[in-house]
């Protein structure tokens, strides 16, 4: 059975349920293998956790990278990637971030999405600007950071993560906000988005 799988139902189990609540004995069991051989790959539940999100945060950015490739614009990429957070740390179940609090490097590893998630705010601003569909004193760090605090209250229980009951919020949440910094060529572009 190879490792990805191994990561992918773990994840999947971790999310449902939290990491605390996921017994080890419940992996093996729904991967069809005793406990005794997922301990052969891994000598502990901490290390085993820890090898679960570190390859969850690598393919989640892969996912972003993606998600990048397929946008011809930066709007409409702006958008996507912050719709595509919001759902994403909202499908863990909000005991899996306080469980998470128990493991550093794990922690970290989300920090550093996070942050990385910032920058790509930062970054498509600019290019924004750079385009003119921003006003050039558009405050880049302010509106990046706003937009990754929702991000940082989800992971911290500020905001209980949970499914999105009207889907189009978060998407007219954005353009509302990107709208007050839109020039009148961005305006045009954000309307068709």
């Amino acid at each position: 059975m190879n490792k990805e799988y191994i990561f992918d139902t773990a994840v999947a189990l971790f999310r449902h349920q939290g990491i605390r609540a996921t017994r080890m004995d419940d992996v093996a069991e729904f991967l069809h293998m005793s406990k005794r051989t997922l301990y052969e790959q891994f000598p502990s539940k901490e290390k085993f956790i820890v090898a679960c999100i570190e390859y969850e945060m690598k393919k989640e950015l892969e996912t972003v990278g993606r998600l990048e490739y397929k946008m011809n614009s930066p709007l409409k990429f702006m958008s996507k990637l912050y719709l595509h957070s919001i759902r994403y740390l909202s499908s863990f179940h909000p005991s899996f971030f306080k469980d998470l609090k128990r493991f550093p490097s794990c922690n970290k590893k989300l920090d550093q999405y996070i942050s990385i998630l910032r920058i790509k705010f930062n970054e498509i601003l600019l290019e924004c600007i750079h385009l003119g569909l921003c006003v050039k004193d558009c405050d880049t760090f302010l509106f990046s950071a706003f937009l990754s605090i929702r991000l940082e209250n989800i992971k911290n229980g500020v905001i209980y993560s949970q499914k999105e009951k009207t889907p189009g919020i978060s998407n007219f949440v954005i353009k509302s906000m990107l709208m007050g910094y839109m020039t009148d060529k961005g305006k045009e572009h954000i309307i068709s988005i």
